[in-house]
């Protein structure tokens, strides 16, 4: 009988501390026994966040890409490209100032990512010409097109921003002589953007001198020029821009024959 009081006492003891256990690190219990659910890698996190963009979640985006902005230690490529899309994502919602402080982020927490760095260059620009500051916008636009270590699509791109910011200010002439420059890197490179874009500019500034024919020559070359299926976009909008040009002309056979083009590569 002793023995068996001595066991129960025992055995009551036992649970009594486990149940104590329980209530002190209730990690323990079984329904948190789990482990928690890996953390995303940044690619997957970078995806998502363009997906919510996408969708125009704007917000749920920025929350993403600074979280993969803070894990630099662990990806910093990743990271570099999380602070750069901030400043774009900002861009696009016509939050200017917001996207120049993200962009300068870039310059001073990732000098050494020369892709991001350059893109940061590139793209605030256009945030100072946003807010109207059209003088720091064009010195930073034509920092990175003489920059000759800058990545080069980046630097065509510098060139075609810096010059269409010339136009802005009236000086067309000068605009003309920045475009030529494109013609002074080491074409032929995989992204012709920045020589169509050139192209679409040249007779822009042709149309504002009311030089309509010279200018529809400009954009027949552009187009024919963007004849790949990834310059779809800028070949149509070079073609809308010719069929307006046509009509100072009166061309009007012409231009019925460019809009049936335009609805044709379209469709296709």
């Amino acid at each position: 009988m002793k023995r068996l009081i001595v066991f129960s006492a025992t055995g009551f003891l036992i649970v009594a501390t486990i149940v104590l256990l329980m209530r002190v690190y209730p990690g323990t219990s079984a329904a948190q026994a789990q482990d928690p659910p890996p953390m995303p890698t940044t690619a997957a996190q970078l995806a998502q966040a363009a997906q919510l963009k996408d969708q125009k979640k704007w917000e749920d985006a920025l929350t993403i890409l600074r979280q993969v902005a803070t894990r630099r230690a662990e990806d910093e490529a990743a990271a570099a490209q999380a602070q750069l899309r901030l400043g774009q994502y900002l861009l696009q919602m016509a939050l200017p100032a917001q996207a120049e402080l993200e962009l300068r982020r870039v310059l001073v927490d990732f000098p050494n990512d020369r892709d991001a760095v350059d893109a940061a260059r590139l793209f605030l620009s256009d945030a100072l010409a946003f807010q109207g500051q059209n003088d720091l916008a064009t010195q930073e636009a034509r920092s990175l097109a003489e920059d000759a270590s800058a990545v080069l699509v980046l630097r065509g791109w510098a060139f075609v921003r810096w010059a269409g910011l010339l136009r802005r200010d009236g000086q067309l002439d000068e605009a003309v002589t920045v475009l030529d420059q494109l013609s002074t890197l080491s074409w032929p490179i995989a992204d012709k953007g920045p020589q169509i874009e050139g192209g679409i500019l040249q007779a822009r500034i042709l149309v504002d001198r009311q030089h309509f024919g010279p200018a529809a020559e400009a954009l027949e070359q552009v187009i024919t020029f963007a004849a790949a299926d990834a310059y779809a976009q800028q070949r149509n909008w070079a073609r809308v821009f010719l069929a307006e040009v046509l009509l100072n002309l009166s061309a009007h056979s012409r231009v019925r024959q460019v809009t049936d083009d335009i609805i044709a590569d379209h469709a296709a």
